[in-house]
C-alpha cells in the first residue's frame, strides 16, 4: 500500500516524513526505557516496604538505583502517534499526542530511612540487652565523705571556707551510667552545691570529688547533718551516707601586733620580727599583711612586702619576721606602716612598727640577740651583674623559668622571684639560648601548671612547653631545653608522701587534687621530642623550708618525706636539684639568692671549669655544687645538711667562654 502510495511525488515525500517521525519516537522512547524499569523497582519496593518486608524492599531500592541515579520526579513524555485520512485532495497525515505524565521516585531517601531504623532498632536490642545484664549482675554504690574544714578541727566555724572530700566506689559488677550525687543539709546557711554529676562510675573504679563549701556567719551553733547518696540513671542508688559535725556559730577575731623587734643579720641585714596575736574568740582567716617602708629602706625579697597567713587560732600568737636594708645610721629612728586585713573583717587595721636601727646585736625588748657570722664581702660575688658572654648560640632553644615566691595560703619563698629572673638572663647570654625562647614564669597556679606542662590524660602533649617543642624539632633535630623551678616542693600529706611541685593557689592538704605531681613533671619532659634537657629544681620535698613548716595549721606527724624526687629514667637528661629528699634548701640572704642558686649561677659563670678549658659541663658544675654548698652549711653551722643532686647526663655542656669556640 505504502509502495501504491509512494508512486507520485507526494506520496513518497509524506512517507518520508513518517519514517522520519516514527524514527525519532523510537528514539525517544528507548531513552526512557531505563526510567520505566528504575521506577518498576522502585514501586516494588515500596510496595514490599508497605507490608514490612524491609528487607526485600531495601533489596529492590538498590536495582532502582542501579539503573537510575537521583532522587525526585521522573516525568514521561506524552505518547505520539500518526494517522493518515483521505482529504478531497488526497491521502494526509496528522498528529495525534496524549498528555505527559509525572511519577515520584525516591529510592536511595526510603533505602536510607530504612538502613536508619534497622540500625535504631539494632542499637536499642543492644541496649536492651546492656541493661537487661546490668540488671541481672547490678552496680553496687558507696558514698564515703571527709570533712576537710580550715580549722582542721573537724568543726565547721560560721565564715569559713573548707571541702568535703567525697569518694563514691562501684562495688558491683556493672557500671553505673550518668551518676549525680545529691546533698541535703540541715542548715541552709552552709553553701554548697545540691547536686554534682559524677558521670559513669565502672565496676570496680571510684570516683572522688573535692566539693567546696562556705559556711555563713549566720550559721547555727550546734549539729551540723549532711546527707549524700548517689544515683544513677536507670534508678541504683547509693545507700544514704551522713555525715555529722560540731557547728560553731560565727565568732570575730581580733588580730592585735605585738612585740616589735630589730636585730642585725649577715651584713647590712636588718631582721625585723613582731608577733600576731588573735584576742578574738573567733579563727582568723586568710590575714593580708602589707609593709609601707620609706624611701631610705628596701626589703631583702620584695615577696615580703605582700604576705598572707592561712589561718590564725583564737589565743594563738604566730611570729612573723623579714628582713630589710636601710641607709639609717645606728641609733636613728625606723618606723615602718604596716597593714593588716582579715578576709572576715569589715575594715583593715594600719599601724606602724617602731623601732631603732642597732649599733650591734639588738632587741626593742633590750635582749641580746645572737645574729650568724656574717661572710667576708670579698667572698661575696653579685651575680645577677657584669653576666659574662658565652660563645654558643643555640638556636631554636626553649627555656622555661619558674619563680613561684608568694603563696596564698603557705610562707613566701625568699628570693624566688630575683632567682628566676637572674637564671633567665644567664640562660639568655651565658648558655647562647635565644631571648624570644626563654620564658619567665612567676606565681604559677594549678591551671597555670596544667597549662604549661599539660596533663597525664593527653600524654602532656597538650601544655604548652611540648607544642613548642615539638614546632621546633620540625626544624632543628633535638632542640635544647632548660627548665628551672624555684619554689615550694612538697610530699603529700598522704602514706605515700607523693612528692608535688606547689602551685601558689594550693594548700598541702589540696595537693592530691592541685598540685603538680613531681612524677607527672618528669613525665611531660620525657615525652618531649628532644633528648637535649636539662632540668634545675630548687626545691625541698621534705614538707619544711628555712622558716620552718610551710604550712602552720598542719601537724608536723603528718609530713612524710617524699621517697624520691628524681626520676628512674631520662638517663640522656642533665636533672639538678637543690637538695636530698629529705632535706631542707636554705636560703643565702648576703648574696640575696638561695644557697643552691647563687653557687649554681657562680659556677655557670665560670668557676666550676676546674680543669681551665672555659667550658662548664655538668658533671664540673655539679663537682663544684656539692663542695661550696656543704663548705657554706659548715661555716654558718645551718642544722641539717644540703646535698644538690645531678642524674642523668654528666657530661652535657652548659656554657663556652672566650678561649675556645664551641
Amino acid at each position: 500500500m505504502i509502495i501504491a502510495m509512494g508512486a507520485g511525488l507526494q506520496g513518497r515525500v509524506a512517507v518520508y516524513r513518517y519514517l522520519i517521525g516514527f524514527l525519532l519516537v523510537l528514539f525517544a522512547q528507548s531513552g526512557w526505557s531505563g526510567a520505566s524499569e528504575a521506577l518498576g523497582f522502585y514501586q516494588r519496593g515500596y510496595q514490599a516496604e508497605s507490608r514490612g518486608a524491609f528487607e526485600e524492599a531495601i533489596e529492590w531500592y538498590r536495582k532502582a538505583i542501579v539503573e537510575r541515579d537521583g532522587d525526585g520526579r521522573i516525568t514521561f513524555p506524552g505518547e505520539v502517534r500518526y494517522e493518515w485520512y483521505e482529504t478531497p485532495r488526497g491521502m494526509a497525515r496528522r498528529k495525534i499526542e496524549s498528555a505527559s505524565r509525572s511519577e515520584p521516585y525516591f529510592p536511595a531517601q526510603r533505602m536510607n530511612a530504612l538502613l536508619a531504623k534497622q540500625e535504631a532498632a539494632q542499637i536499642a536490642a543492644r541496649s536492651q540487652q546492656q541493661k537487661r545484664d546490668k540488671f541481672i549482675n547490678p552496680p553496687a554504690l558507696r558514698v564515703a565523705v571527709e570533712l576537710l574544714d580550715a580549722g582542721n578541727d573537724r568543726i565547721v566555724d560560721g565564715g569559713e571556707n573548707g571541702k568535703l572530700l567525697v569518694t563514691l566506689t562501684n562495688h558491683g559488677g556493672s557500671a553505673a551510667d550518668n551518676v549525680v550525687l545529691t546533698i541535703r543539709r540541715s542548715d541552709s546557711d552552709l553553701s554548697l552545691p545540691s547536686q554534682i554529676p559524677l558521670g559513669t562510675v565502672g565496676a570496680g573504679d571510684s570516683v572522688v570529688r573535692a566539693i567546696a563549701y562556705q559556711a555563713g556567719k549566720r550559721l547555727s551553733g550546734g549539729t551540723l547533718s549532711l546527707r549524700l547518696t548517689a544515683k544513677d540513671s536507670d534508678g541504683f542508688e547509693a545507700p544514704e551516707s551522713v555525715l555529722e559535725s560540731v557547728a560553731r556559730a560565727y565568732q570575730p577575731a581580733r588580730i592585735l601586733v605585738r612585740s616589735p623587734s630589730i636585730r642585725r643579720g649577715e651584713g647590712n641585714l636588718l631582721i625585723i620580727g613582731y608577733e600576731l596575736v588573735n584576742a578574738g574568740r573567733g579563727a582568723a582567716r586568710d590575714v593580708d599583711l602589707t609593709l609601707n617602708l620609706q624611701s631610705d629602706a628596701i626589703l631583702r625579697d620584695d615577696a615580703d612586702r605582700h604576705r598572707r597567713i592561712a589561718a590564725i587560732s583564737p589565743g594563738e600568737s604566730l611570729p612573723v619576721e623579714f628582713g630589710l636594708y636601710t641607709s639609717r645610721a645606728p641609733g636613728d629612728g625606723l618606723e615602718i606602716g604596716l597593714t593588716v586585713r582579715e578576709a572576715q573583717a569589715t575594715s583593715e587595721q594600719d599601724t606602724s612598727l617602731a623601732l631603732m636601727v642597732p649599733a650591734g646585736a639588738y632587741s626593742s625588748g633590750g635582749e641580746l640577740l645572737a645574729n650568724s657570722p656574717p661572710l667576708g664581702a670579698s667572698e661575696i660575688e653579685n651575680v645577677s651583674l657584669a653576666i659574662p658572654q658565652g660563645l654558643r648560640s643555640e638556636s631554636l632553644a626553649v627555656g622555661v623559668v619558674i619563680g613561684n615566691g608568694r603563696y596564698r595560703h603557705l610562707d613566701a619563698v625568699r628570693f624566688a622571684h630575683q632567682d628566676a629572673r637572674v637564671i633567665s638572663d644567664h640562660v639568655v647570654q651565658a648558655m647562647g639560648y635565644p631571648e624570644e625562647g626563654v620564658k619567665l614564669q612567676q606565681d604559677m597556679t594549678t591551671r597555670d601548671f596544667r597549662r604549661l606542662f599539660g596533663t597525664r590524660e593527653r600524654g602532656f602533649r597538650d601544655g604548652l612547653l611540648y607544642r613548642r617543642v615539638e614546632l621546633n624539632a620540625r626544624r632543628r633535630e633535638n632542640p635544647p631545653v632548660f627548665v628551672y623551678y624555684s619554689g615550694h616542693g612538697a610530699p603529700s600529706l598522704d602514706e605515700d608522701g607523693k612528692a608535688y611541685l606547689v602551685p601558689v593557689d594550693t594548700t598541702l592538704r589540696d595537693l592530691p587534687y592541685e598540685g603538680y605531681a613531681l612524677e607527672d613533671f618528669y613525665d611531660s619532659l620525657a615525652a618531649l621530642p628532644s633528648n637535649n634537657v636539662t632540668v634545675v629544681l630548687d626545691a625541698c620535698f621534705s614538707g619544711a623550708s628555712n622558716d620552718g613548716l610551710l604550712q602552720k595549721d598542719i601537724s608536723p606527724a603528718l609530713l612524710r618525706s617524699a621517697g624520691s624526687i628524681t626520676p628512674a629514667s631520662m638517663s640522656e637528661a642533665s636533672i639538678f636539684t637543690s637538695t636530698s629528699p629529705n632535706q631542707v634548701s636554705y636560703w643565702f640572704n648576703e648574696g640575696r639568692h638561695s644557697l643552691f642558686t647563687y653557687f649554681f649561677l657562680k659556677g655557670l659563670r665560670g668557676a666550676a671549669d676546674d680543669d681551665g678549658d672555659n667550658r662548664i659541663t655538668s658533671g664540673e658544675l655539679h663537682q663544684y655544687l656539692g663542695w661550696n654548698v656543704a663548705d657554706h652549711i659548715l661555716e654558718t653551722r645551718k642544722p641539717s645538711d644540703q646535698t644538690p643532686q645531678l642524674v642523668g647526663n654528666k657530661d652535657r655542656l652548659l656554657a663556652v667562654y672566650s678561649g675556645e669556640q664551641p
